[in-house]
């Protein structure tokens, strides 16, 4: 539930600042979104998607249903939930990140952050989560 309304935070909040004078990269001049930025906000709608059905399947009669649940839980749900999340923030900013003198203050950009912690909260649920 935690994870649910943080996520909602950040998305009401992306969406009062999603503009071209924020988020420049993310636009075409005609003020569409370009392919990065695009991706960037199919990965972050799907991650969305995938979490707050997460989240409504415990609090309906879903929970009563032990087959979805299960599938729910599973190992194989969570490495894709992860995934949809990791392309959320590696088509964000993996153009900036290995370019440190564009970095603001020369701090690592948050979406580098992001992208290592899901890449090894992966790899540890791939090879030793069973």
């Amino acid at each position: 539930m935690t994870g649910f309304l943080l996520v909602l935070i950040h998305a009401l909040m992306s969406f009062v600042l999603f503009s071209p004078g924020t988020y420049g990269k993310f636009f075409e001049t005609d003020g569409t979104l370009t392919l990065l930025g695009g991706l960037s906000m199919l990965g972050g709608v799907l991650a969305f998607v995938v979490l707050w059905g997460y989240n409504t399947s415990f609090q309906t009669f879903l929970r009563e249903d032990k087959a979805f649940i299960q599938f729910i839980t599973s190992r194989t749900f969570l490495l894709w939930a992860m995934l949809l999340g990791a392309s959320h923030v590696f088509f964000m900013g993996y153009e900036g990140w290995l370019s440190p003198a564009g970095w603001h203050g020369g701090i690592l950009p948050v979406s580098l952050v992001a992208f290592a912690f899901l890449a090894i909260v992966y790899i540890v649920n791939l090879l030793g989560r069973k």
